[in-house]
């Protein structure tokens, strides 16, 4: 009988840590959809009109903020995008921009799937 429960007991565990992803992967995404809008809202397609993240309302929450107010998902889209190719920097290390080619190529064929869960065809 004590198997049985230790059984349970890691199915539980299992079932939250799978629960608790599937969340943040929500939330990434609702950011990724906020980011992309406000990069096409700002203009920042080409290198000439990048933005920097003060100007996309991207800043580091403070220890008071994160007691206080929900969990800011921005910045861990703002780094999915980075990592993915669909938001670039430019060479002053700062300012970057929105790569609409980038962005629909791995919305097709070439995503993956956590990319193409992340990132909405609908983008």
């Amino acid at each position: 009988m004590e198997i049985q429960a230790v059984f349970y007991f890691f199915l539980v565990i299992a079932a939250f840590l799978a629960l608790m992803y599937i969340t943040n992967m929500f939330f990434i995404r609702r950011a990724n959809i906020k980011l992309v809008k406000a990069f096409r809202e700002k203009g920042a397609l080409e290198p000439q009109h990048a933005v920097s993240k003060a100007e996309l309302g991207i800043k580091p929450q403070g220890i008071m903020d994160r007691l206080i107010k929900p969990r800011d998902f921005r910045p861990l889209a703002l780094d999915f995008l980075l990592q993915t190719g669909v938001v670039k920097i430019i060479e002053d290390g700062e300012s970057m921009y929105l790569s609409e080619d980038r962005l629909s190529s791995l919305k097709g064929e070439e995503g993956t799937r956590v990319a193409r869960f992340v990132l909405p065809p609908w983008l």
